[in-house]
């Protein structure tokens, strides 16, 4: 199995704006008209032709292009309406209708509702969607394979449906390294060549198995949730077209009811951190309060997902954690950098025997963490990572719940952007953890707005007020409500913008 430990932004997000109107309105000019041309072109011929997935593909491929050209949320709406009423005025006919179905069983909300109104008024006027378009969305799941590292750092999933007597799949992987996500993603029209490439998989370290739906949903949905809150984080493009179809065929599997999944609590991550200091292995790890200050990052580091143990140890979870958490999140000491190698190689060792590693594995395991230990220093003196530990350097202890950081973390970005993400590179520099700072960079983004009655210096105050507010997590119902105007699609100047308003 491919052990691809891919967790970054894609550096380069395209598209500029098209104008208004059409159905490539904000979705990107030129080339993007050319594909929403074509695609059209392809998702008319899958429908007289009858086929029901092949016109699914270009209807996710239609619906996923300001996705993938970062749109913003005003201008993807604008796509998905002049997209509706390009089908409903181009095709007032039966294929239309088929087309509007299609997009209303895969889209997303808005799309759900402008092609649901569409087809309401072609069915008004008495023009209806062909028999066969009314199952679209709605295959019929059949069997689903895992294919997993021992190490517990990836899965593949397979999972088939069917349209009829047509079995396609679905085939998506899950990076468990970071937050458990979906990083590839494909709908394969043959079950059969899918299913056989997973179990002909011949990597010593891998393995393969049968699964319920049931437990493919339980693997799958929330990683695939994940990653369609941000898709550019995760995926590359030919993966995000897919995207649509594969949330319609995750809600059709059934239901884990089941054996529920155990939890870990913070109780049993400390259990494990004293078993270890008490193991033979912990007279390896050096000074005792390094080594208990690093076994506390490394087991603590499974809290962020409730169902992994806290001993579940493999190079791809080594690797996002010490190259990626601990240099964006904690502030070390010279003598917490020169004793991670010693402390993390005892307690690699010591977790792998807990979990059953076999020799293969460990040997693998361990060459793997020389080689992470030996990239620690870059990644701990990256710039990024420097900014970013900055953030939540008076909260983060080796014994913190690592989501209780990652929340605070995620807040106080939100309050005032990391340097790279200012409204300036002039502004990079200003030290948003004090309050002065914060009160430098507020004024110069909020330094032209104005909210009737109050002045320009009185408004500049509200804000100010507000990023405190944040920046604290004090009152919880500042960030509730910025989150919900963020999710709804508002940018975070306008967020900001409305909260103090209301002030």
């Amino acid at each position: 199995m491919s052990k691809k430990n891919r967790h970054r932004r894609v550096p380069a997000r395209p598209g500029a704006a098209a104008g208004t109107g059409g159905a490539g309105a904000g979705a990107g000019a030129g080339a993007g008209e050319e594909l929403v041309e074509s695609t059209f072109t392809a998702l008319w011929d899958a429908i007289d032709a009858g086929d029901l997935l092949r016109a699914e593909f270009g209807a996710a491929t239609l619906l996923s292009i300001p996705v993938r050209a970062d749109a913003p949320a005003d201008r993807a709406r604008d796509y998905i309406q002049g997209l509706i009423r390009t089908v409903a005025g181009r095709q007032h006919t039966p294929a239309g209708g088929a087309c509007l179905r299609i997009m209303a069983a895969i889209g997303p909300a808005d799309a759900k509702r402008a092609a649901g109104q569409a087809l309401g008024t072609l069915t008004a006027e008495g023009v209806f969607a062909p028999e066969w378009a009314t199952d679209a969305g709605r295959p019929v799941p059949r069997q689903a394979w895992r294919g997993y590292d021992v190490y517990g750092d990836a899965d593949i999933v397979a999972v088939t449906f069917a349209y009829g007597d047509a079995e396609h799949a679905l085939v998506l992987t899950v990076n468990r390294g970071l937050q458990p996500v979906v990083t590839t993603l494909v709908v394969v029209p043959d079950a059969t060549a899918a299913l056989d490439s997973l179990r002909a998989e011949q990597d010593p370290l891998s393995r393969q198995e049968e699964i319920s739906l049931a437990e493919a949903r339980r693997r799958i949905e929330e990683p695939l949730a994940r990653v369609a809150r941000d898709p550019l984080a995760y995926l590359e493009q030919d993966s995000i077209v897919f995207l649509p179809i594969a949330r319609t065929r995750v809600r059709r599997l059934p239901l884990d009811t089941g054996e529920s999944v155990v939890t870990f609590t913070t109780a049993d991550r400390a259990a494990a951190v004293s078993e270890f200091l008490a193991s033979p292995r912990a007279a390896a790890a050096g000074d005792a309060d390094i080594a208990r200050f690093w076994a506390e990052i490394l087991t603590g580091y499974s809290g962020r997902v409730p169902g992994e143990s806290p001993t579940r140890v493999g190079p791809g979870k080594l690797a996002a954690m010490l190259l990626v958490h601990v240099p964006s999140t904690f502030m070390l000491s010279a003598a917490q950098r020169a004793g991670l190698e010693p402390a993390a190689t005892a307690w690699t060792q010591w977790a792998a025997a807990r979990e059953g590693l076999d020799e293969a594995a460990v040997a693998h395991l361990m060459a793997e963490l020389t080689n992470i230990a030996g990239d620690f220093d870059a990644a701990y003196d990256d710039p990024r990572h420097v900014g970013l530990r900055a953030y939540s350097r008076d909260v983060a202890t080796s014994d913190a719940d690592v989501n209780v950081l990652a929340g605070i973390s995620a807040r106080r970005a939100f309050a005032e952007p990391h340097p790279g993400g200012r409204t300036s590179p002039d502004l990079a520099a200003v030290d948003a953890t004090t309050a002065a700072g914060r009160a430098t960079l507020v004024s110069a983004e909020f330094a032209g707005c104005r909210s009737d009655p109050l002045s320009s210096k009185e408004f500049v105050a509200a804000v100010t007020d507000v990023v405190e507010e944040l920046w604290r997590g004090d009152p919880p119902a500042t960030w509730d409500e910025a989150q919900q105007l963020h999710d709804g699609g508002m940018s975070r100047h306008d967020v900001l913008h409305a909260l103090a308003d209301k002030r």
